[in-house]
């Protein structure tokens, strides 16, 4: 990219190291209105900062499961709400170059961000 002067500008940290962190999408059952879940929200938000606290270099997002094929193609992991457990091994074979994993369902319903990252990241 040239700035102004057409001079070479190199990126920012912030955008380089973005670009650099493993994605991890959660995908859930949603309302035509919603992206996803408050539960979800919440459960991205926790795990955002247990990865902070971690110094692990993962971003979690969170879709709903109609996006699945525009945002599977942008994400290292496929992480599956609970409720989904029946469509992962059709998931799977669709993208089979992801790591797609269902969600445990105690795990989610506790919201327990360390043990959902520390499952992604063995």
């Amino acid at each position: 990219m040239k700035d102004f002067n057409n001079q070479e500008k190199q990126p920012t940290a912030a955008v380089s190291n973005e670009a650099s962190k493993k994605k991890i999408v959660i995908f859930g059952i949603t309302s035509m209105s919603t992206e996803s879940s408050p539960h979800t929200n919440l459960l991205v938000t926790k795990m955002n900062n247990e990865a902070k606290k971690r110094k692990l270099n993962v971003i979690v997002q969170a879709h709903s499961i109609s996006k699945l094929n525009e945002k599977a193609q942008e994400a290292d992991v496929l992480l599956l709400s609970p409720e989904l457990y029946s469509e992962a091994k059709d998931i799977k074979q669709r993208f089979p170059e992801k790591i797609v994993a269902v969600i445990d369902k105690k795990e989610y319903g506790l919201l327990d961000a360390a043990n959902i990252l520390l499952s992604v990241n063995s």
